[in-house]
């Protein structure tokens, strides 16, 4: 009889361990957030939340759990935090990104081979990125243009009498990763013809820095010069220093000494590079 009395006692704690332990929000907990995705409007931001616990019915707030906040009023992650309540213990999370509010361009203004963007700054940036997209895809790129109160950039070096979409972005770092507002909406460029026209001759060649001897090799970073040696330019940023000329474009700009920049360095198009000259004669 005691035996019994004994089983009988223990199966009873293990029954209402295992209930107690069903109703922990820690390990059996859910938070379900309707609208995981929002955009920073400068103030606090509480999405719509449900909470579970080991089953498909959702729990009572107040009653079965309060609901807290952290991050919700900044750029980032934020966390929707459920603690138990009545019969319930423990806590679940959820976690909800907020991205940069959208930012749109307000003018493409024409200059040389290109246009210059200009926008409004946003408040809570880190900066912003201008996509710019031709019918050849190597005619394309994008720009990264550091600082809150940025608010115009040039893009320059671009085919005449071809059309491109525009379009820009907002970007936060928090923590090492990058949040991006939605891309603008896409305002079409055309680049003015070519007003240069190509005799073949050199009358365009310019004499560059005056550290640098005409047709030399020049490192715009570091203001050397050598013949041999490619420029290296700076160690970090998006920018990168072109080496030699094209096969068409202004004659300045087919020179094999001919030195410029381009933001993409994953890409390649037809006016930049360096061209092979076999001299007859």
């Amino acid at each position: 009889m005691r035996k019994f009395v004994v089983f009988a006692l223990f199966a009873a704690l293990s029954v209402c361990g295992m209930l107690f332990a069903d109703n922990d929000l820690s390990e059996n907990g859910s938070v379900v957030i309707k609208k995981d995705t929002l955009v920073y409007k400068g103030k606090a931001l509480k999405p719509a939340v449900k909470v579970y616990c080991g089953g498909n019915k959702p729990l009572k707030q107040k009653k079965e759990y309060t609901l807290s906040f952290e991050n919700n009023d900044q750029i980032g992650t934020a966390r929707a935090v459920a603690t138990g309540a009545g019969k319930y213990s423990g806590q679940a999370v959820g976690e909800f990104t907020i991205n940069p509010g959208p930012v749109k361009i307000k003018k493409l203004k024409s200059i040389e081979s290109g246009f210059e963007a200009s926008w409004k700054p946003s408040s809570g940036v880190d900066g912003y990125e201008l996509l710019y997209t031709a019918p050849d895809e190597s005619q394309s790129g994008s720009l990264l243009v550091a600082g809150e109160q940025s608010s115009s950039v040039q893009v320059t070096r671009l085919v005449p009498n071809t059309t491109y979409q525009v379009c820009l972005r907002s970007y936060k770092k928090v923590d090492g990763k990058n949040y991006y507002s939605a891309w603008s909406k896409a305002k079409k460029f055309t680049v003015a013809k070519s007003k240069d026209p190509d005799d073949g001759g050199d009358d365009d060649i310019d004499d560059g820095p005056a550290f640098a001897e005409k047709y030399m090799v020049v490192d715009l970073a570091s203001g050397s010069s050598d013949p041999v040696t490619d420029p290296v330019g700076p160690a970090e940023g998006y920018l990168r220093i072109l080496r030699g000329g094209s096969y068409y474009f202004y004659p300045k700009e087919s020179r094999s000494a001919y030195r410029s920049r381009y933001s993409r360095t994953d890409n390649y198009n037809n006016d930049s590079g360096i061209r092979v000259v076999l001299v007859l004669g």
